[in-house]
């Protein structure tokens, strides 16, 4: 009797100090389980800030697009010019001339700077002559010609975002010829307008 009795005992302890190490195995892995979560989502905030950071980070910005106001500035003057709209394109020239004031150039190299400050001197002068010649077409058409030249030549230098195109009429200017630039490829003369709308053609494309 004494020896079942003790028989029953052993068998009590051994299951309880089996439970006790389901019960701990089980706590651990929880634990453990909690730790890999808590990892996971610092590694996920990590992500996310790091992208929060890079689309605050403006020192990315490449060359190519620093032209991006200057550019949508310039065609909005040649497409007054088209329209023979000499009011609407002294409004153009003058926010075209803000624009190169404006502009931010820490984001030009070093090596660029120097020349793309000469250039933009030149075309603030026209810029500024067409913005205060809103009575006087022909004159905005002469130093828009100019204009033309000083942006070729930035783009030229820093590049552009778009795809563009340098157009010519050989009338312009007596006959020597005059270019511009457009976002399309149709011909919308911007130094005669309604009177030869569609004289010149593209000779080269800028991407």
């Amino acid at each position: 009797m004494l020896k079942s009795i003790f028989s029953i005992g052993v068998v009590v302890l051994l299951l309880m100090s089996c439970n006790s190490e389901n019960e701990t195995h089980t706590e651990d892995h929880h634990q453990s389980g909690s730790m890999s979560e808590d990892h996971h989502e610092h590694e996920h905030k990590s992500k996310v800030e790091e992208s929060i950071m890079d689309m605050g980070n403006t020192d990315n910005v490449p060359e190519s697009s620093i032209l991006t106001p200057i550019i949508d500035n310039y065609l909005k003057l040649k497409n007054a010019l088209v329209q023979d709209n000499s009011k609407t394109a002294a409004k153009a020239g003058k926010t075209l001339f803000d624009s190169f004031e404006n502009l931010d150039k820490s984001k030009i190299e070093k090596s660029n700077l120097k020349e793309y400050n000469e250039i933009v001197e030149d075309a603030m002068e026209h810029a500024e002559h067409i913005g205060e010649n809103d009575d006087n077409i022909e004159h905005q058409r002469e130093h828009f010609e100019i204009l033309s030249t000083d942006l070729s030549d930035l783009i030229k230098l820093l590049g552009t975002d778009r795809t563009l195109f340098v157009d010519k009429c050989p009338m312009y200017n007596d006959g020597k010829g005059g270019k511009w630039i457009s976002e399309t490829k149709e011909i919308k003369n911007p130094f005669y307008g309604d009177k030869m709308m569609k004289c010149g053609s593209v000779i080269s494309t800028i991407k």
